[in-house]
């Protein structure tokens, strides 16, 4: 982190004015006010004491209270108020353990902003407190050293979880799921140091659906370096039963009876997914459709600093974006989301500097002291300019106080330039934007469609859905300006674009079609629809799942051409598939 960038950022943002209005604490001061709160339930008032460090205008000091004590301290605690709230830390002071519990977390700064930094903004922060506080006090001797396995256990299982129904069902014990991994730790029997890992990356780790056997059955019989995992679902042999939706020879669905017995493609990614987690390396099972149907692959931590999101892929297949489930929502994350855990700005201070200086930006915020908080959020792009929180933040206020077109410009080209690897970035701030502004700019759509085809020849993994969004959003504002041709060359560019990819081929294929016959052109769109599918799938693959996805694509195109009266070829390709299905 470069103190005197985020310095200049900040002096050039608001500007020097007279001397503060209060002094700050001292440290000691601090800690007697952190005390008071605690024992009395003070919160509002220790929130006050702790404003003193912002209350001048001096951004040269602001940067070195940002990464130092007692100023960081105190930003930690402000930002814990806010979160958790006063009545919530209050409740948790209602039993002596709590207070001795938030004692001893007040004082370590460090486990403070690891639990803050990865606390979702949706989590329910008093829920995470009273169950870390939970394993906290059930492992005295462990509180300290592995305070980012039990804060991971505590943000993964703030909602409760189940085993897999085919695994037996019932509640995981967030208790016995710690217990577990600390003992490997102990033993020295992970891949992964839980004490060198990040909670973002721990929270990958504990939250396997599975009974604590499975993973003791895991940690003894599946040894491979994290380096070589994409191998592991090999273990599994292919069972194409399970792969036609049939069931499959293996007597259960424990790991050692899919390694005896075999499985599906799921069933292999679900095995390499669930032993990498009981060696302790982070990993995710991933869904999506390659040009073969629906299939299941998987992330790990392939390195120390390194991710791979490719584990069980074949080469045969063309994958798109999958989706992983987030551990600690429960939701669906994006593969653009997950590629982001890869970024190596994560892995240096600046990025920790930059998430200090946009919980100092809300509380400015929260202050009515606008022009200073844009000023630490300046600081905070200065420290990490691919720091999700700052341009969320950015477009939050945007959007509070009405900014205009020019506004929003501006912070599009920003990030724009911030992200140019992740236009589903740029994607999702257009969205905001357009809802902010009741309008989308086509250029906006030719953008990011040049973004798309830079990443498709780089051989990345085209964005599918922010660009099937955008292109919706803009097929709207054509309509109402009576804009055929336009929407017709949109359509053209993005199957040209997209097409390689089945998701987005037969979404944009049946959206295309249905747009000209309403508009006259039905014959044409099917042979442009059905050429674009020639270029993309010459061949069918090598697996069952392959043919059935080209099928059903044949299928949807001789429709086109039968709706189109276009009889001759709907019947030619009709006997087509009635070979291929024959064959299959």
């Amino acid at each position: 982190m470069n103190l005197r960038r985020c310095s200049l950022a900040l002096a050039l943002t608001v500007g020097l004015s007279p001397a503060a209005r209060a002094a700050p604490p001292s440290a000691r001061e601090l800690a007697a006010s952190a005390e008071r709160a605690v024992d009395s339930g003070e919160w509002t008032a220790h929130a006050a004491r702790l404003d003193a460090f912002w209350a001048g205008d001096r951004p040269e000091a602001w940067s070195r209270m940002v990464m130092r004590d007692p100023g960081r301290t105190a930003l930690a605690h402000a930002t814990l108020i806010a979160r958790a709230g006063g009545p919530g830390l209050t409740r948790l002071t209602e039993v002596d353990e709590g207070r001795e519990f938030l004692r001893w977390l007040l004082d370590r700064t460090d486990a403070l902003e690891d639990f803050l930094e990865a606390l979702p903004a949706e989590h329910d922060a008093g829920r995470a407190l009273d169950l870390w506080r939970t394993l906290w006090a059930r492992d005295p001797d462990g509180r300290d050293r592995f305070h980012r396995l039990s804060i991971a256990v505590a943000l993964v299982y703030t909602r409760p979880r189940s085993v897999l129904p085919e695994l037996g069902g019932g509640a995981i014990d967030p208790a016995a799921r710690y217990r577990w991994y600390r003992e490997a730790a102990d033993a020295r029997a992970l891949r992964y140091d839980p004490r060198q890992l990040t909670v973002p990356d721990l929270v990958w780790v504990v939250d396997a659906p599975v009974p604590e056997s499975e993973l003791d059955w895991a940690l003894r019989n599946v040894r491979t370096n994290p380096s070589a995992w994409h191998l592991v679902g090999g273990q599994v042999p292919f069972d194409e039963r399970g792969s036609r939706g049939q069931a499959t020879r293996a007597p259960d669905a424990t790991l050692a009876s899919l390694r005896r017995f075999g499985g599906s493609r799921a069933d292999q990614a679900r095995f390499a997914v669930t032993a990498a987690k009981a060696n302790g390396i982070p990993a995710m099972l991933i869904r999506g459709t390659g040009a073969d149907g629906p299939r299941a692959w998987y992330g790990y931590r392939a390195t120390a600093a390194s991710w791979n999101f490719r584990g069980g892929q074949y080469q045969d297949d063309r994958y798109p974006a999958g989706t992983a489930t987030d551990p600690q929502s429960g939701g669906d994350l994006r593969e653009s989301d997950l590629a982001r855990l890869d970024d190596p700005q994560r892995r240096g201070e600046g990025w920790r500097t930059a998430t200090r200086w946009t919980w100092l930006a809300r509380r400015l915020r929260d202050l009515d002291r606008p022009d200073h908080a844009m000023a630490a959020l300046s600081a905070a792009r200065a420290a990490a300019d691919r720091h999700p929180e700052v341009w969320d933040l950015r477009m939050a206020w945007l959007e509070a106080d009405g900014a205009d077109t020019e506004a929003w410009a501006d912070l599009l080209g920003s990030l724009r330039a911030a992200f140019r690897r992740h236009p589903d970035m740029v994607a999702r701030a257009e969205t905001r934007r357009t809802a902010a502004l009741g309008r989308a700019d086509g250029q906006e759509v030719r953008d990011d469609l040049v973004a798309i085809r830079r990443q498709a020849t780089r051989g990345d993994e085209p964005p599918v859905q922010p660009a099937l969004d955008q292109l919706a959003r803009e097929v709207e504002r054509r309509r109402a300006e009576g804009d055929t041709a336009g929407i017709r060359r949109l359509y053209q560019d993005h199957l040209r674009t997209l097409g390689g990819q089945v998701p987005a081929f037969r979404a944009l294929a049946t959206d295309y079609y249905a747009f000209a016959r309403r508009e006259g052109f039905a014959p044409e769109a099917a042979r442009e629809i059905d050429r674009t599918f020639a270029r993309n799938y010459p061949r069918s693959g090598s697996e069952p799942q392959a043919v059935r996805a080209r099928l059903d694509l044949l299928r949807m195109i001789a429709g086109f051409y039968r709706d189109a009266g276009e009889t001759a070829r709907a019947e030619t390709m009709e006997r087509q598939i009635e070979r291929m299905e024959g064959r299959f």
